[in-house]
């Protein structure tokens, strides 16, 4: 789900919980818990455990609801950016929809394309998808990129979301693939430098030297150059087409590519054009089967 943190004399937190009203018929309720774990400076209170139960109230004669254009626009909320629509929003996505002179600007593609090629996609969902490209030379999977992405995501400040950032690149480097990968560069700038610049492709990145000597100097910290890189124009052109493909995957059909993914890939280096792809997966059968039939 995510990470809570509490300040100094906090004892409650809000969490979201986003519930797609498809129109399948799942026989009854479902029933899901959710419980707190993995405190750090502090002590499980109680309850610290709650359960929810979805009521089935389809009977199996319901339209598709994708075909509401309201209905679309929060998907796409929840599928590129983790949280509800803010008040207003989606009426004013409505409205771009319903107000237009020239359909192609302006229909559920273009719509789409606002989020994928969103600032706040951008710097969340696109921010965690690069840690792994770029530092463990891997596509990530769909199971991670979503938990990920929901340490950085939701409605968060300015400074929360460094916070949040600052922890995320924390948590990453501890993990086993990565320390498997760098830990016995630790008290070498230089080889943990090669090290992440050859794993990405990047051996002539132009901050080589700028970021061994901060590490020498002990101005960086390995935490800070990580990230520093990982936001760097270098490895987010490297991998942006890439990333998009893979995006669009995780967004619309949520799950991790298939074999497609490489036909996909040379149709966008082909074409250089967003709505093309888009389109393919906003129109494909998967997309509306998500929903209804």
């Amino acid at each position: 789900m995510g990470t809570l943190r509490f300040a100094l004399g906090e004892s409650t937190k809000n969490i979201s919980i986003q519930v797609v009203n498809d129109v399948y018929m799942e026989g009854g309720s479902e029933v899901f818990s959710i419980a707190l774990s993995n405190a750090v400076g502090a002590e499980l209170g109680s309850p610290n455990t709650a359960t929810i139960t979805i009521n089935d109230a389809d009977n199996g004669t319901e339209s598709n609801p994708i075909e509401s254009d309201a209905f679309f626009i929060r998907q796409l909320y929840i599928d590129f950016l983790g949280r509800e629509p803010e008040p207003g929003a989606v009426n004013n996505w409505l409205a771009i929809l319903n107000h237009c002179s020239t359909p192609t600007d302006c229909d559920r593609n273009a719509v789409a394309m606002g989020f994928v090629r969103s600032a706040e996609f951008r710097d969340r969902g696109y921010f965690v998808y690069r840690f792994f490209s770029a530092s463990l030379g891997r596509i990530t999977t769909y199971g991670e990129f979503i938990p990920d992405m929901a340490k950085v995501s939701g409605f968060l400040s300015d400074s929360d979301l460094e916070v949040n950032k600052e922890a995320y690149t924390g948590e990453f480097m501890n993990r086993q693939e990565f320390k498997s990968l760098y830990d016995s560069t630790l008290n070498n700038p230089t080889a943990f430098l090669d090290k992440l610049l050859a794993t990405a492709g990047l051996a002539n990145h132009p901050r080589r030297a700028e970021w061994i000597a901060g590490l020498t100097n002990n101005t960086l910290t390995r935490n800070q150059v990580l990230r520093q890189f990982v936001e760097s124009a270098e490895v987010m052109t490297k991998y942006y087409d890439e990333a998009f493909i893979v995006m669009n995957y995780f967004g619309f059909l949520r799950r991790n590519p298939d074999a497609a993914y490489l036909t996909w890939i040379e149709i966008f280096n082909r074409t250089k054009d967003d709505k093309v792809i888009i389109n393919g997966f906003l129109g494909s059968a998967e997309y509306r089967f998500r929903f209804g039939r």
